[in-house]
């Protein structure tokens, strides 16, 4: 009798437990599945049929093993799947399929194998997971890494690559190739005039007209901006040369209209002949910009082939003068500073303030980062324009950033400077006679800066942040290297690069990098910085996702530094300062 009642207790106990299986089972997004020791299936979670369109009826009827032809494609991957299968092995493999309703279907599926208590095969149980949603994404990311977002074209890294290639091939070749590199003359008026869309839509328009005039073997890229690319494979200057004459025939021949208002528009174009005495991507590149410029001069509407002239009369005028601006300006003090505020977009958080520099020249008027920072780098200047920021920072201009009760102040560091063995010690004497404390620095550095530099940079980071001065990574996203470095990097912020935030509102892949760069870096407890912000609605937007700080033209403009001593001096700020004392 008791023999009978322990039975009917186990058996009880396993009813239970299978009922509370299928019970978790059901609710689970995820597959579940079995098959017994002849791979028949024998068993599906309810929202099988809702994820695969596949009725459980149709499974039931075939073997698991005669599944595998629809659901793995590859040969070779279904060959070695099937030899997993028969040695009774665990198995991981993704299965992409068609649903009925012509969709694609992607799952992820994992399962060990079941055997009794005397070692004897029973079957498979397993989970398969949908992971549709994640393919695209992936695939969009891919189509992204390649692909112009406006124009459909390939983009400048792309492109890049390819000329890489095509430049490493002709070293062994005969083949001559043609560069031919378009910039559009008349776009900023049309930009400034009827505004960014009518701009975009022009480009479209552009990008479809010089789809007409390619071969089909050729690559043609936005470059940026109004700028485009057309890489004219084993084709002879005089091949490309007609080509160019009629690009600029057609596009002088071309009308944009915008609010019936009507534009014209014209392009100049460089050409840059690659052969076996070709040196590098890069090299091609710079010569294509001065072959352009060149047409530029001669008129606009033509082209330029590029000469070896061209480049010593351009390069040597362009750098000497470049450089002898930068020498005067720092020898006659003409750099300022200027600051942007970045707002904390959760309370507790302490505003951040960025230090810009910029340069005046001998009449007064700002030259923009753009023309003199590269120049600068190009040349070894950088350290020297790092330091007489640092210098003015920590030291000449204390009396402003010490009135701050609180907060960040940034300064941005270059590559450059990163290599100077010199710095830390610089740094530090500089602090024994600033009135502002190490914890309120902090120093932007740019992943390619620190990846150019790495051994130094990682020293310079961890001498940096015993003293207390923090670190911020700039432009974090921007390069596919991003995600594997950081963990390398022992930063305090994150700067989530631009690109990705500005079309967040309307573009559901940067929405998605957005999201990631911010739980990663909080997963990290490091704090997140999102650059670019321009609208209400991309703040809305970075608050609904937790992002720490906003940065861009929607919370503050850069400002020269006198305006925040002016603003520290107010009646207002005066009133303000008690108040936030009053509350703590």
């Amino acid at each position: 009798m008791a023999d009978t009642d322990t039975s009917l207790a186990v058996e009880l106990a396993l009813l239970r437990s299978e009922e509370r299986f299928k019970d978790f089972a059901a609710l689970a997004a995820d597959i579940f599945w079995e098959t017994d020791e002849f791979f028949t299936i024998t068993f599906l979670s309810e929202q099988q049929e809702k994820i695969t369109g596949i009725s459980t009826e149709i499974w039931f009827a075939h073997s698991y093993l005669e599944h595998i032809g629809q659901l793995v494609a590859d040969q070779q991957m279904r060959d070695l799947h099937e030899q997993d299968l028969l040695e009774h092995k665990d198995f991981s493999i993704d299965y992409q399929f068609t649903k009925p309703s012509g969709e694609l279907c992607v799952l992820q599926a994992k399962a060990k194998p079941v055997f009794n208590h005397s070692g004897r095969f029973k079957g498979y149980r397993g989970i398969a997971k949908d992971c549709t949603e994640s393919y695209w994404l992936a695939k969009q990311l891919e189509h992204r890494a390649i692909y112009d977002d406006l124009t459909g074209l390939v983009n400048r890294r792309e492109f890049e690559l390819r000329l890489e290639r095509l430049v490493s091939e002709t070293h062994s070749s005969k083949k001559e190739h043609v560069f031919c590199y378009l910039d559009l003359d008349q776009f900023k008026i049309v930009n400034d005039t009827v505004g960014h869309l009518a701009g975009d839509q022009l480009l479209k328009q552009v990008a479809d007209l010089l789809k007409r005039d390619v071969r089909s073997t050729d690559t043609l890229a936005r470059l940026g901006g109004d700028e485009f690319g057309i890489l004219l494979e084993s084709c002879p200057l005089g091949r490309a040369a007609i080509i160019a004459e009629k690009l600029i025939s057609d596009l002088t021949k071309y009308s944009f209209t915008w609010n019936e208002k009507i534009f014209k528009v014209g392009v100049s174009i460089g050409l840059v002949v690659i052969n076996q005495d070709t040196a590098t991507a890069t090299q091609v590149m710079s010569q294509a910009d001065i072959a352009c410029y060149a047409a530029k001069d001669l008129g606009r509407n033509r082209f330029h082939i590029y000469q070896q002239e061209d480049h010593e009369s351009s390069q040597r005028h362009s750098d000497l003068l470049q450089v002898s601006q930068i020498q005067q300006a720092l020898n006659e003090n003409r750099f300022c500073l200027y600051y942007q505020f970045i707002t904390p977009l959760e309370i507790e958080l302490e505003p951040y303030y960025e230090i810009l520099v910029r340069l005046k020249d001998r009449d007064g008027k700002l030259v923009p980062p753009g023309a003199f920072i590269p120049a600068a780098e190009r040349y070894n200047l950088m350290p020297e324009i790092d330091r007489w920021v640092m210098r003015h920072v920590l030291v000449e201009s204390q009396h402003i950033f010490s009135r701050l009760p609180f907060g960040q102040i940034a300064m941005n560091l270059s590559g450059t400077s990163l290599n100077d063995p010199q710095l830390a010690s610089y740094v530090k004497s500089l602090l024994k006679v600033s009135s502002l404390p190490p914890e309120r620095i902090c120093f932007e550095i740019t992943e390619t800066a620190v990846v150019s530099n790495l051994g130094e940079a990682l020293v310079f980071i961890s001498e940096m942040r015993k003293l207390g001065i923090r670190f911020a990574l700039d432009d974090f996203g921007s390069g596919l290297s991003s995600f594997s470095y950081l963990k390398r990097f022992e930063v305090d912020f994150l700067k989530i690069d631009g690109s990705l935030v500005r079309d967040m509102t309307t573009d559901y892949t940067d929405q998605v990098m957005v999201q990631a760069i911010n739980q990663i870096g909080h997963a990290m407890n490091i704090h997140t910085i999102a650059e670019f912000v321009e609208t209400e609605d991309d703040i809305a937007l970075l608050k609904s996702f937790k992002v720490d700080y906003a940065q861009g033209f929607a919370i503050s403009r850069p400002s020269p530094i006198e305006d925040l001593e002016k603003t520290l001096n107010s009646q207002a700020y005066e009133k303000y300062l008690a108040l936030a004392q009053s509350a703590d």
